[in-house]
């Protein structure tokens, strides 16, 4: 069964970054596991064709790579105005897929995205000492 990326589009993905060879692997496999757990091991096993999931995956291999909790050090200067950042790159951001990933994932693969209505937060609720609803606060 063929990857779902490779290191050098893993790289190329803007914005370009260098990323060890050790460091790609465990990404590779990491983001695999993430998919093949939201499509089903045996569905996953099935698939003859990945193109559909490579954005995905791609997305969440870079996420991990560029890990903001990863920075070791930042220094910034006043006059001239520098600024570096120095990565830690043998830190990775957890393998985690968003719900609009996983939707993604499951209609590439024919599986249904979820029922009659999903379930997200609204506007805001007035506090109960407002009073009735015809009256305003």
């Amino acid at each position: 069964m063929p990857d779902l990326f490779t290191r050098s589009e893993l790289e190329a993905y803007p914005p370009p970054v260098s990323v060890p060879e050790e460091t790609a692997a465990l990404v590779l496999s990491l983001v695999t596991a993430e998919i093949r757990a939201v499509v089903g091991a045996d569905r996953y096993d099935r698939l003859t064709d990945l193109s559909p999931l490579k954005a995905v995956a791609l997305a969440l291999a870079r996420r991990m790579v560029d890990h903001p909790g990863g920075r070791r050090s930042t220094s910034r200067s006043v006059d001239d105005y520098t600024e570096t950042d120095t990565w830690a790159v043998e830190s990775l951001a957890p393998a985690e897929l968003t719900a609009g990933e996983v939707e993604r994932i499951r209609r590439a693969v024919g599986l249904p995205t979820g029922g009659a209505f999903t379930i997200r937060p609204g506007a805001p609720v007035r506090p109960a000492a407002c009073g009735p609803a015809w009256r305003r606060c």
